[in-house]
Formats: C-alpha cells, sequence, structure tokens
C-alpha cells in the first residue's frame, strides 16, 4: 500500500491492517519518512522531527504488529502537518520569522539563523531562571538586543546573566567598541570600559 493512500485511510481503517499488508505499508512509510528525517537533519533542523519519530523508524523484523501500527500512525499524524517536509517547514519558519521582527523590531531577525540563535538564548533564559523566566524575559531580550547592537559574545553573556541584566541600562548608554577584527567582544571588555564593579567584588578604580 502506497504512502499517498495511506494518508487518506482513517485511523480506524489503518488500525485494521495486519499480516503482509501491514508490513508493506510499514516499509513504504519507512522510506518516505526516513528521507524525510534525513532532509531535516542534513539542515540541522532535527528539532522539528517529533520525538516519537527521532532517529528514524527502525526495521520492522521482531516487531509486533502493534509496534509497526503504532510507528505508522505517528509518521501520518506528522506527514499530515503543515512542517512535515523541510520545504513547507521553512515557508513556516519564515512566516514566524516575519511575524517575530515584526513584534521585536529592536531584535535583528533577518535571517533563519538569527532567530534559531535567539530562540536558543531565550530556551537558556528559561532553564536557568524555571519559573522566573516569565519575570526576567523582557529584561532578557532587552540585554540580547544590547547584545546585538555591541556585538557581545551572547554564550559568555549568559555565564554572568544575574550581573548584566543589573546593568541593561549601562550598556544602552554605552558606545560599540571598535576593533580591526570581526571577533565577538566578551563582556568584560564592555565592564572595563564602562567602569563597572567586577562580578562579585569592588568597583574598578
Amino acid at each position: 500500500m502506497k504512502f499517498s493512500e495511506l494518508k487518506e485511510m482513517s485511523a480506524y481503517e489503518v488500525g485494521k491492517l495486519s499480516g503482509k499488508q501491514l508490513r508493506e505499508a510499514y516499509q513504504n512509510v519507512k522510506k518516505v519518512i526516513n528521507s524525510r528525517i534525513k532532509t531535516f537533519e542534513a539542515h540541522d533542523a532535527g528539532r522539528a522531527i517529533p520525538a516519537s519519530l527521532r532517529g528514524g523508524l527502525e526495521s520492522s523484523r521482531g516487531r509486533t504488529e502493534e509496534d509497526l501500527l503504532q510507528d505508522i500512525r505517528n509518521a501520518l499524524r506528522w506527514s499530515r502537518g503543515s512542517g512535515s517536509s523541510y520545504r513547507t517547514y521553512e515557508r513556516v519558519q519564515e512566516n514566524r520569522r516575519q511575524k517575530m521582527q515584526e513584534a521585536l523590531p529592536d531584535i535583528d531577525l533577518s535571517s533563519a539563523d538569527k532567530l534559531k540563535e535567539f530562540g536558543n538564548f531565550m530556551n537558556d533564559v528559561s532553564e536557568r531562571y524555571g519559573e522566573m523566566a516569565k519575570i526576567v524575559s523582557s529584561q532578557a531580550r532587552a540585554l540580547y538586543a544590547e547584545a546585538q547592537r555591541l556585538n557581545i559574545n551572547k554564550n559568555a553573556l549568559l555565564k554572568n546573566m544575574d550581573y548584566w541584566l543589573d546593568h541593561i541600562n549601562d550598556l544602552e548608554k554605552s558606545d560599540p567598541i571598535r576593533t580591526r577584527s570581526e571577533r565577538q567582544l566578551q563582556p568584560s571588555e564592555y565592564a572595563r570600559k564602562l567602569g563597572l564593579e567586577k562580578i562579585g567584588g569592588g568597583r574598578r578604580r
């Protein structure tokens, strides 16, 4: 049974598959889904694959019919979504990027990579602060905007997040440090420039 035919079947009809018909359907689903998964992974977009399908569908050998049916159901559920092919996923992501850029004009989200970097930064903030993340999220976004403007290494900024959240106003008043190279600057370079206190210590002299 072809993959296109399976997509048109109801959950009840799929559940009635058994024996040779089921295993044939599984092989067709596996071929299509594993190909899509490889495409996503080649574009470093594996996070878009549902957890139940990550790593791809495995061989049907030694597996029960119920196991195969469950994999087929998971695959068909994903395939019917708007982001199940990399091309449609890109369109969805681009639409999301445009909406995010409109909502956050102070942050440069002009490319998929920049959107991903911002998303990773905010995810790290969420993990770090847990239930408090909602309270500091607006400050974290402001800090990210300053990091972009001043060409500050954002991962280094995260290491001393509380310190820099207290000094957003100082960063906002700072002009960018000009360098001959295009390297990202360390937060400590701005701490020195602004005469801020050392982390855990007294004010710089």
